[in-house]
């Protein structure tokens, strides 16, 4: 039998997992069902609560590649803007 291709293709729920310098926020990548992909962030004591997730980017397009800690409070990425 075939893997459907909303397996394959459906965004994961968190890529580019990175923790902050103190370690008490976890800030990751997730993709949204329309392929576009936002920075949320959570405290590590309540990673795996949805509910407390909080998005910090909201955007429509494109994706965000990469982004960075700088501190404990702020975060730098980088996107591509015109393909």
């Amino acid at each position: 039998s075939y893997i459907p291709r909303t397996v394959l293709f459906t965004p994961s729920e968190m890529l580019a997992v990175k923790i902050s310098p103190n370690g008490k926020t976890l800030a990751f990548v997730k993709g949204e069902p329309n392929g576009v992909m936002n920075i949320h962030i959570s405290d590590t004591s309540k990673a795996k609560d949805t509910n407390a997730r909080k998005q910090i980017t909201h955007f429509d397009s494109p994706d965000i590649y990469r982004f960075f800690w700088v501190g404990n409070e702020n975060i730098i990425f980088l996107r591509d803007v015109q393909g």
